[in-house]
């Protein structure tokens, strides 16, 4: 059972502590980043302080295979219809708005965070907040 006094602090305090989130989830191709793709970001930039959407998308990217097809329900053809230039639009979104926010926000972020340097997605360093991890 979740104490709503304890929660309603911490979300006292995000109000104080920040303005914008970017709340992200990464799907890939696998588990291991070395060898595994990034091949769908859904990301949602989010005011606290007007407790609102700002913006928001989601996109796949380019992959020639999809060992995780039947986990994450991204055929390879699909993505292959894109490619690099049709993305550059939302990298370039990505990075305006992680420029933008003060944290990133995930659930499970240590998965997604190791995502972000590698292929399309930009490095990150900024911090992280876990809805997995952090939130009780």
């Amino acid at each position: 059972m979740v104490n709503k006094h304890c929660k309603n602090v911490f979300l006292e305090q995000i109000k104080v502590m920040t303005d914008l989130l970017l709340i992200v989830d990464v799907e890939t191709t696998g588990l291991d980043p070395k060898e595994d793709e990034v091949i769908e970001l859904g990301a949602i930039l989010y005011s606290v302080k007007e407790a609102c959407t700002l913006q928001q998308f989601s996109t796949l990217f380019p992959v020639t295979q999809n060992p995780a097809e039947n986990i994450n329900k991204i055929s390879p053809q699909a993505s292959q219809q894109l490619d690099s230039q049709g993305i550059t639009p939302f990298i370039l979104l990505t990075k305006n708005w992680i420029d933008q926010a003060d944290y990133l926000v995930a659930h499970n972020a240590q998965f997604d965070r190791q995502w972000f340097g590698r292929n399309f997605l930009v490095q990150v360093n900024k911090p992280w907040l876990c809805t997995y991890d952090d939130f009780v």
